[in-house]
C-alpha cells in the first residue's frame, strides 16, 4: 500500500498518529468506528482512513504502523524553537535530499546559532558554537 500521502514531519507527529492507530485498531470490531473517527482522532487521520471497510482498515492500519517504524529519523538540534513553518521547511528540505524522514527536533541554546544534524550514524555540526571553538582552539 502507498502511504506517501501521510504528512508526518516529527517524532511528535508519529507518536500522536501511533496513538490514534492503536485506538482505531482496538476499537475496530468493538465500537462504532464512525463515531471514533469523528470524535477521537484528528481530521487528518480520519481523512487517511476514508471509507475503508473493517478488514481493509485493519490491513491499512497495520501497514501504516510498519511504514512508520521503517522511516529513518534525523536528529536535528537547533539553537531556537522552530515555528511550524520552519518545521515544514526543514521537513521538505530533507525529503528533497532523500526519501521521507522523521525529524526529532531538539532545542539547544548552547549552539548559539545554526544546527547539528545526526542521521544514519553520521553527525554534522553546523553551529556557531562549533565555529567559535575552531577559532579559539584551532589544533584541538
Amino acid at each position: 500500500m502507498d502511504y506517501s500521502e501521510i504528512n508526518i514531519k516529527t517524532t511528535s507527529d508519529v507518536t500522536v498518529l501511533r496513538q490514534e492507530i492503536d485506538l482505531l485498531l482496538n476499537s475496530l470490531y468493538h465500537s462504532d468506528i464512525e463515531k471514533i473517527l469523528k470524535e477521537k482522532v484528528r481530521a487528518s487521520t480520519a481523512e487517511l482512513i476514508g471509507d475503508k471497510r473493517e478488514q481493509e482498515l485493519n490491513s491499512y492500519l497495520e501497514g501504516l504502523l510498519d511504514y512508520l517504524s521503517g522511516l529513518p529519523v534525523v536528529e536535528l538540534a537547533l539553537a531556537y524553537e522552530p515555528t511550524p513553518e520552519h518545521i515544514a521547511a526543514f521537513s521538505e528540505w530533507f525529503r528533497g535530499q532523500s526519501k521521507s524522514v522523521i525529524l526529532n527536533l531538539r532545542h539547544d541554546p548552547s549552539l548559539i546559532g545554526g544546527a547539528t544534524i545526526s542521521a544514519n550514524g553520521k553527525y554534522r555540526d553546523y553551529s556557531i558554537r562549533n565555529y567559535v571553538k575552531t577559532i579559539i582552539q584551532p589544533n584541538s
